[in-house]
């Protein structure tokens, strides 16, 4: 509905009509994504050129057959506010099934949504930023929670990809998820020139996360590409720990984890125990095993958090060792498919800052 919407409005621009025209160029030159899993096929060609391929997992390219970025970015240099609201309120009820009170908001998707209108602070702009976050990290809690870095880039020509190490994550300042990232585990087998050709696409001013659903603190971050560490726990399975922090306080956790078959995401409360909040939630009837591990990640989380009305904090355990993943302020975009119940519940949780911006 929102796609045919879009398109009516953008049908008579001629200069939307070329950048839609390069987008589905593009896209059509792109392969698709690579399998993640062999097939259980004995010592067939496929299997070897599939295992070849494996050893650098590029993101999802079909996704950019239909990217509604572009359709934000054209639009709101239509109509600025007015259309923004619009979208997120379409996209709110799309996804969550419920039309958002972004003027009296109650329940955490609407407060989120309500922040992203109404409440800008710099600072989040500079930790959802990819690079800067790690000066935030190193200032707060110390450089031993940042994951190296191995360079930072404008122009994707000026990576020198022959000083990278064998294995390596690259990826844009302004992505998020596996959409902007791609994970090298051995370098011979890395398609420099297709590796480049996306690079520059990410860096395009609609590849802002931004334009996404209009999460504000995305907007102004420099267009940038990074290299960092790729983190591989020698188990083979990298777990994810999410902690969500209202005012400065920890409420919550989520545990992301057998990323490799089935991902599990378990929701967790202070106390250890598995709650549901929505129903995509992993259900167990296992309390979690709180570690020194665990507490010093929730500590480091608060101190992180102290600054922000809302804020969830990554972390991936590496053989006993602590590395910050990112700070996100809008977690699942503010369009979370939680239980009413739960969404009123986590909502009570955030008390709202003074709006401080003008509309």
């Amino acid at each position: 509905m929102i796609k045919k919407q879009v398109k009516k409005i953008l049908q008579n621009s001629a200069k939307a009509k070329m950048y839609i025209g390069k987008l589905y160029k593009v896209a059509s030159e792109v392969d698709n994504q690579i399998p993640y899993m062999l097939d259980n096929t004995e010592n067939t060609e496929k299997n070897v050129n599939t295992k070849k391929q494996m050893d650098v997992i590029y993101p999802v390219t079909q996704e950019y057959l239909y990217n509604k970025r572009i359709y934000n970015y054209l639009l709101e240099k239509q109509d600025g506010l007015p259309i923004r609201r619009w979208v997120v309120e379409q996209m709110y009820y799309s996804v969550i099934g419920r039309f958002p009170n972004l003027d009296h908001p109650k329940s955490l998707n609407e407060k989120m949504q309500w922040m992203r209108i109404y409440y800008h602070d710099p600072l989040m702009t500079k930790c959802v930023d990819k690079f800067s976050v790690k000066e935030y990290i190193r200032e707060i809690v110390g450089d031993e929670y940042v994951v190296p870095l191995y360079g930072v880039w404008d122009n994707v020509n000026d990576i020198d990809f022959d000083k990278l190490p064998n294995s390596f994550a690259i990826k844009s300042t302004w992505g998020w998820g596996d959409l902007q990232n791609i994970l090298v585990k051995n370098k011979k087998s890395l398609d420099i020139h297709k590796t480049k050709a996306m690079l520059s696409n990410w860096l395009q001013p609609w590849n802002n996360y931004y334009y996404q659903s209009f999460e504000w603190d995305s907007k102004d971050i420099p267009p940038r590409i990074i290299a960092e560490e790729l983190l591989e726990p020698s188990s083979g399975e990298i777990i994810d720990y999410k902690f969500y922090c209202y005012n400065g306080i920890c409420k919550h956790f989520l545990v992301c984890k057998d990323r490799k078959t089935k991902t599990k995401y378990i929701n967790y409360d202070l106390d250890g125990n598995c709650i549901q909040p929505s129903p995509n939630s992993f259900v167990t009837t296992e309390n979690f095993k709180k570690t020194s591990s665990f507490y010093k990640m929730l500590e480091i989380a608060e101190k992180l958090a102290v600054p922000f009305p809302l804020v969830r904090v990554d972390f991936y355990e590496v053989d006993g060792k602590i590395y910050v993943g990112e700070l996100t302020f809008s977690p699942g975009g503010g369009f979370n498919t939680y239980f009413e119940e739960w969404d009123n519940r986590f909502g009570e949780y955030l008390t709202l800052p003074k709006a401080n911006v003008e509309i």
